[in-house]
């Protein structure tokens, strides 16, 4: 019974997280969009930078594959990072295959 409550303790602060992080996202946006900074340039800097962050996003996950790998074998979490792989490349593919097309 100790473990549900520790997981439920885990998973509210995980919605607490995500509320705050999306609340932040909204107001920084709203002042943004007040102050007139949401332009060409803004967008710019934006797409850039997640771009960065996918391509550091996919090597950390192959550095964590590895590390799971060598340190417990193949258990639930191998499965698990490979199913966060395969989705991180199967959206990467998609949206670059709809970009390509529409643009």
């Amino acid at each position: 019974m100790n473990d549900f409550w520790n997981n439920m303790v885990g998973l509210s602060g995980l919605i607490l997280g995500l509320s705050i992080a999306l609340a932040a996202i909204l107001i920084n946006r709203k002042y943004m969009k007040k102050n007139r900074q949401l332009d060409e340039r803004q967008q710019t800097i934006s797409v850039h930078a997640r771009a960065g962050a996918w391509m550091v996003t996919s090597g950390l996950i192959i550095i964590a594959w590895a590390v799971e790998i060598v340190v417990e074998g193949v258990t639930f979490s191998f499965f698990l990072l490979t199913f966060l792989y395969i989705g991180h490349m199967t959206a990467y593919g998609l949206f670059a295959y709809h970009h390509a097309t529409h643009n």
